[in-house]
């Protein structure tokens, strides 16, 4: 039954006999790969300068109600709402209702923020639009809720993770901040703004916020995951639609002619980088609600791309500007990661070499060059013995030529070559070395960069800050209180909590230093280790460290010995 609801749309533009027959192939690798990654429904579009040039939509968007999916079912557009929100943002910017230059207390005189750095005034809207405002990623406490939002969230207490403009941190909540800059610059709700400026004029008519009898459910492999939820930040995330509308969105990008919507040069703008002065961010770049890396290797000087996910739906977006080609592949399972990643490489790869002689890369080729210089201004440096990292703590030991890193509670090594660079393999209960595929594509090396010990990762050919020294252990002032080691359970689970199984973290003082460990839950349990440094403020402590989910705020309260983290309360048990 499944099998017969795997739809291939023709392209929409007539092709010859020849080019059917790889398009047939393509269609038919696509549904293969669907099936083999028990993906419940998907659908894709692939789009030039004039519209769409293949649709391809299969499976079920709701597979207990054994409805399909169609060209017109709706699914989150999850982090693609953030191009939504930029466009509104730059069209204020072209009607002089504001300025890329200004800065959020300018703009939103009611903000409150604190800061522990010397910034006295707020992240500029050009820094809450490319991801360097410095701000928190996310408040997690309500991050989906049962019931969708019927208007912006009122503005959190804001406070800075890191100086504005220093590194690339990715933020969901700037882009909820940048919803209240379009309501309060251009007078209309945020919904109705982006229904009468973006969506009506692009003829986006199967898109919009809020719940829709075409919307699609979301699934863990092939089983509908109960209930449905909405995300609750809604400049951000709170975008619904369908796959013809995100190929119209993605056709008004790569459209060479003037629009009322958005000039031009501003959807040129959008996609120009915009840290290329921020010398810690290395070969990341970011533009006006794209992202500009090209970390899926293809063989194009320019990359646009959004990876959208939420908890049960995968989606990726990726324009290649000047070839004119767009394509977005969206998944409704949770489990279908490698699905959109790797056919969304596969469709482009495929249709650049039979359309425009492109080679693509050797994908499965997995030999790295033999020496790799340092970028920029880095300089050798011994390895620090632990680095804090998005990921938690990542701590070295043994020798120069292999050390053992300890990862999420989990063993690598990490093995020296000629050229300083250091090739990691996961070691299989400490002991057995196991090669998993991206492993053998990822380098990691300690540098001096900008004046930090550093930890460098490389992968496709790009340089990244993947972690920097755990600084020096500040001593304690005399009577600083320091939380008690322990177990600590949550006090406001949610559906996000639910989900995730966070239900304790273990909060441990070693030798002064305050650490918090929980697990995650994957195929075999991960459990980040996350380090703590006191605050500026009473009983406030800080993840150190730069980039995203770093420089997150843990304030403990003596007398009821609870914390608050990411919006989640936890109270000590044991």
């Amino acid at each position: 039954m499944l099998g017969a609801l795997w739809l291939g749309l023709p392209p929409a533009t007539p092709v010859t006999a020849q080019e059917a027959g790889w398009l047939d192939d393509l269609k038919q690798d696509i549904r293969s790969a669907a099936r083999k990654e028990k993906i419940a429904g998907a659908a894709l579009v692939l789009v030039d300068r004039n519209g769409p040039l293949l649709t391809m939509t299969m499976g079920y968007a709701d597979r207990k109600a054994k409805s399909p999916f169609t060209e017109t079912t709706r699914f989150p557009y999850a982090n693609l709402t953030h191009l939504v929100t930029a466009i509104a943002a730059m069209q204020l910017v072209e009607d002089d209702r504001v300025s890329l230059t200004a800065s959020l207390t300018e703009v939103l005189p009611e903000a409150r923020f604190t800061s522990r750095f010397s910034q006295t005034t707020g992240p500029v809207l050009q820094q809450l639009l490319s991801h360097h405002s410095g701000l928190p990623s996310n408040v997690l406490a309500g991050y989906y809720q049962p019931e969708p939002p019927s208007a912006l969230a009122p503005l959190p207490e804001l406070y800075l993770a890191s100086p504005p403009g220093q590194i690339y941190g990715y933020s969901n909540l700037a882009y909820g901040v940048l919803g209240h800059v379009v309501e309060r610059r251009s007078g209309l709700t945020y919904r109705d703004y982006v229904q009468q400026r973006i969506l009506t004029p692009l003829d986006m008519s199967h898109s919009g916020f809020g719940p829709h009898p075409n919307d699609s459910r979301g699934h863990d492999k092939r089983r509908r995951v109960e209930p449905d939820v909405y995300a609750s930040n809604l400049a951000a995330l709170g975008l619904r639609g369908s796959i013809v509308d995100v190929g119209r969105l993605l056709t008004f990008f790569l459209s060479r002619k003037e629009s009322n919507v958005l000039s031009l040069a501003a959807r040129e703008k959008m996609g120009t980088p915009q840290n290329l002065d921020v010398p810690l961010d290395l070969d990341n770049r970011s533009g006006l609600g794209w992202q500009l890396t090209n970390t899926e290797g293809f063989t194009v000087d320019r990359v646009w791309r959004v990876n959208a996910n939420t908890l049960n739906f995968r989606e990726n977006i990726i324009v290649l500007p000047d070839q004119g080609l767009g394509l977005a592949l969206v998944a409704n399972s949770a489990n279908g990661i490698d699905f959109v990643v790797d056919e969304s490489r596969h469709i482009l790869d495929r249709w650049l070499e039979e359309t425009a002689g492109i080679e693509p890369p050797d994908r499965e080729k997995k030999a790295l060059p033999d020496r790799i210089p340092l970028p920029g201004d880095a300089l050798p440096s011994a390895m620090a013995t632990s680095y804090v990292s998005p990921v938690g703590l990542l701590e070295f030991e043994g020798k120069p030529e292999r050390y053992k890193m300890t990862m999420m509670g989990r063993s690598f090594r990490a093995t020296v070559r000629d050229d300083g660079w250091y090739e990691l393999a996961y070691r299989l209960l400490g002991v057995l070395d196991i090669q998993f595929s991206i492993m053998e594509e990822i380098l990691v090396r300690p540098v001096q960069l900008a004046d930090r010990e550093a930890l460098l990762a490389r992968y496709q050919g790009q340089s990244f800050l993947l972690g920097t020294a755990l600084p020096p252990q500040v001593k304690t002032a005399a009577g600083a209180y320091l939380p008690p080691s322990g177990r600590y359970e949550i006090v406001n689970p949610d559906f996000f909590s639910d989900r995730l199984k966070l239900k304790t973290v273990q909060l441990e003082v070693e030798n002064g230093r305050l650490f918090g460990e929980y697990k995650l839950p994957v195929f075999i349990s991960l459990k980040p280790k996350i380090p703590f440094i006191p605050g500026p403020g009473a009983n406030q402590f800080y993840i150190p460290g730069l980039g995203t989910g770093l420089g997150e705020r843990l304030v403990f309260d003596p007398e009821s010995q609870e914390f608050q983290f990411a919006g989640y309360r936890f109270t000590k048990v044991r």
